[in-house]
């Protein structure tokens, strides 16, 4: 049993959860913020499967036909749902959970910018303070020194 090689990591966001897991002492964001959870039953089925799915998957890489497939749908209807009762796209809601993920993360936790950006699903770590940047208005490392008590 000993001689088989171990599995492949899988993935960076993987080992970095690991790892902060050794470091901090705080727990660490398992799924989307309560703030995301709201109650949704008079949403329809497949928009219920997907924002459920987005929620627990936000550091996958993200392919509007296999979510569509997922939830039973196509594409543009699942898109269609999206926009008729959410206002926003499949992308744009899975983009606001990734931010208010990592918002959590800077708050609590000492991890830098670029390993959380990585963490939540933002491969270009550039691209993550840009969009952090219009929607809170801060950059992370603003975010994350607000949340610092003052001593």
């Amino acid at each position: 049993w000993a001689s088989r090689p171990l599995p492949p990591p899988m993935g960076k966001w993987l080992l970095l959860t690991f790892f902060g897991l050794l470091t901090e002492a705080t727990p660490l964001v398992a799924t989307a913020p309560e703030d995301l959870t709201t109650p949704f039953n008079d949403l329809p089925f497949p928009l219920q499967w997907a924002l459920d799915y987005l929620r627990r998957h936000y550091a996958k890489p993200f392919a509007l036909k296999a979510l569509a497939s997922h939830c039973g749908v196509t594409p543009s209807h699942l898109c269609r749902l999206f926009r008729r009762h959410l206002g926003t796209t499949p992308i744009g809601y899975l983009q606001r959970v990734r931010l208010i993920v990592a918002r959590q993360l800077l708050e609590k936790t000492s991890w830098s910018v670029q390993s959380i950006a990585a963490l939540v699903g933002f491969n270009d770590v550039r691209h993550f303070r840009r969009q952090f940047l219009r929607h809170f208005g801060l950059t992370p490392q603003q975010a994350r020194r607000s949340s610092i008590p003052p001593s």
